[in-house]
């Protein structure tokens, strides 16, 4: 990956006691492609005076043989050097326009040049930072406080070049900052508020800031959460071993689409996503009146239709379709279409509906059940919020809130969703314990994060 390297400048750079300063030996031994060097009012009088920054980089790479290039940002009325705010949001907004204008490339920062401010802003911007930037620093030649320099006045770049010890002398001072841990450890605690909350896309936005700090299959084990409410199981069986499989997720849950499904709507809910819940509730609706009738009514629906599924996604909700010519092939078949020919008023049939689903159960279930008549008045009661919230809720624009739709169907979207989970758990597809597989797999990533990055403090 090419990469910028961003400093501020301070009045040991470029070269001071016969070495490099900090931005110039961070080139040396890092060679950068881009350099974007920030001048304060002060430091811009330097180079328009003798060109010390550009012309000791244009030495460097006459030296290396390297094709640096350099650009500056200069701000000619900078005289407060010593304000920790303004940089913090100066070199905010200036990196931020770097990424834009360079997005493939990685940021680092020289956390050694400039006044204590500009330093510690960098430090931190680095250590907050969710992109692709490292801080580094550069010890003094001595490693401990520079002396007080006599030449900064009357610099001239070619004697400076001449007598600079570290052309002759191969000592690399640069090292990558070490309180950049410290910060992953803020965004640590970041990620788990993000896995208790159902965020799982963001926790992965903020592991990446922090990738260096852990293992790739740690990463892997993040993404495999975002994958999972996307009921993307492809991917996650295509990126995890069986043996994290059973770790995350357990030995079968992932095998079964419809609480997979329900689950996520769980998360929807977490996150306050009103809306997206329930314009999601229909292909539940439908996969349970479909498992009701291949449980309860010894029905399965699929034989008499085609089933369309989204491409590479093999636990999406599916679209049901009829197929006449299976209808007409068997008894049962003919039951079915004159069943719901009957309700209907098109002489040809197209997708399978929630109301003709109803219609069959109602028509083969035992109605002297009473475990399969409140089954069924749960499903029609499903098929109500369709009509009424869930239609609104994906046809028109409207204001989706809690009390809305509690005003509209007397029923809490959390109640909502305890209609769908008790409907599954009555079809004896999945159990109350069940539900927490959030938790679960949240408390196992939570400990494969710790285990990370107790490896990593040990280490450093």
């Amino acid at each position: 990956m090419k990469k910028i390297l961003f400093s501020a400048v301070g009045t040991t750079d470029p070269i001071s006691n016969m070495h490099d300063g900090s931005y110039l030996h961070i080139c040396r031994y890092h060679k950068p492609d881009i350099v974007i060097l920030y001048l304060s009012a002060e430091m811009l009088e330097n180079h328009k005076k003798d060109n010390r920054y550009l012309d000791s980089i244009r030495r460097l790479n006459d030296f290396l043989g390297t094709e640096m290039q350099v650009e500056f940002i200069t701000n000619n009325t900078l005289d407060d050097v010593h304000l920790f705010d303004f940089f913090i949001k100066e070199f905010t907004n200036q990196i931020q326009k770097v990424r834009l204008k360079y997005p493939d490339y990685e940021i680092i920062l020289n956390v050694s040049s400039g006044t204590p401010a500009m330093k510690s802003s960098l430090q931190l911007i680095a250590g907050l930072s969710e992109g692709a930037i490292t801080a580094y620093q550069v010890a003094t030649p001595a490693r401990r406080s520079n002396p007080n320099r006599t030449d900064y006045n009357d610099y001239d770049p070619a004697i400076m070049w001449e007598y600079n010890e570290d052309n002759t002398k191969n000592i690399n001072r640069v090292e990558e900052s070490d309180t950049t841990l410290q910060y992953a450890l803020i965004k640590l605690d970041m990620i788990y508020g993000l896995l208790d909350d159902y965020e799982y896309a963001a926790a992965v936005r903020i592991a990446r800031g922090i990738r260096k700090h852990l293992s790739p299959r740690a990463f892997v084990l993040l993404e495999a959460a975002v994958w999972r409410t996307q009921l993307a199981t492809d991917d996650i069986k295509r990126n995890l071993t069986s043996q994290e499989i059973n770790l995350l997720f357990g030995t079968n849950r992932l095998s079964t689409p419809l609480f997979e499904y329900i689950l996520s709507l769980q998360g929807k809910l977490r996150r306050d996503d009103y809306d997206g819940m329930l314009r999601a509730i229909s292909p539940a609706v439908s996969e349970l009146m479909v498992e009701t009738l291949r449980i309860k009514c010894n029905l399965t629906i699929t034989d008499y239709c085609h089933i369309t599924k989204t491409k590479n996604q093999s636990n999406s909700p599916k679209s049901y379709r009829w197929d006449e010519q299976k209808l007409n092939f068997s008894d049962q078949g003919k039951d079915i279409l004159a069943i719901v020919k009957a309700a209907s008023s098109n002489r040809t049939l197209s997708f399978i509906t929630n109301d003709q689903l109803l219609l069959l159960i109602s028509k083969r279930s035992d109605s002297s059940s009473d475990s399969m008549r409140d089954l069924y008045t749960t499903l029609l009661r499903l098929r109500g919020i369709e009509e009424t919230v869930r239609n609104i809720a994906a046809h028109q624009i409207t204001k989706i809130t809690d009390e809305w739709i509690k005003e509209n169907c007397n029923l809490s979207s959390a109640e909502i969703l305890k209609l769908l989970k008790t409907t599954l758990e009555d079809l004896e597809l999945a159990r109350n314990q069940d539900w927490a597989a959030y938790e679960r797999m949240n408390e196992c990533l939570k400990a494969q994060l710790k285990i990370e990055f107790k490896s990593k403090e040990e280490k450093a």
